[in-house]
């Protein structure tokens, strides 16, 4: 028995596959296997992708959230500017102009602080004018000059000056009209 086993010849079990479907299922699984790594690889690109666009999102939303920090401080500084008692230097409404020039023209404390420093720079370039005597004035002109510049919600170093020169204006023109009488007294 055992030397006819051995004589008959070798036949592949009926379950293994022969020669050519070893191939085409060596080539299935290939296939199989390559089609799960493309799907695996596609999917971590996708993955990535994906975390990239996230990632550059929350860096949008962090510059956001600074964008909106310094709009409410500057927001903030602009009110506290307004509701003071005493006005400000000009150099504040300079330096709030300055900083508000990053937040939209629609914002009407924006559009406040831009037309009150217009009428700032205005009022002191012509009392500039009349202090370095480019123009002249009478005290009239130099007492509207003041009450403009005390109605501005600023102030500024050249207002002090020509409040303090009106003054001594007036101080001179009373000893002058004193003086003036004196004269006349004594003449009758």
């Amino acid at each position: 028995k055992e030397e006819k086993a051995l004589s008959t010849p070798l036949s592949p079990p009926a379950s293994s596959p022969s020669k050519k479907n070893a191939f085409a299922a060596s080539t299935t699984a290939t296939a199989t296997a390559s089609a799960s790594d493309a799907t695996a690889n596609t999917t971590n690109n996708l993955t990535r992708s994906w975390l990239k666009v996230v990632y550059s999102w929350l860096l949008e939303f962090k510059s956001f959230l600074k964008y909106r920090r310094t709009y409410l401080t500057w927001y903030t500084k602009a009110q506290h500017f307004f509701e003071a008692e005493k006005p400000k230097d000009i150099s504040v409404l300079r330096a709030l102009a300055s900083e508000g020039q990053n937040f939209p023209d629609k914002i009407p404390l924006r559009k406040k602080i831009g037309s009150e420093l217009d009428r700032a720079e205005k009022w002191v370039a012509q009392v500039d004018l009349v202090l370095s005597g480019e123009e002249t004035a009478n005290v009239e002109i130099a007492k509207s000059l003041v009450d403009a510049g005390d109605r501005l919600s600023c102030s500024a170093e050249s207002l002090n000056v020509l409040r303090s020169r009106l003054k001594a204006a007036r101080s001179w023109i009373a000893r002058v009209r004193k003086v003036n009488l004196d004269a006349a007294e004594s003449s009758s």
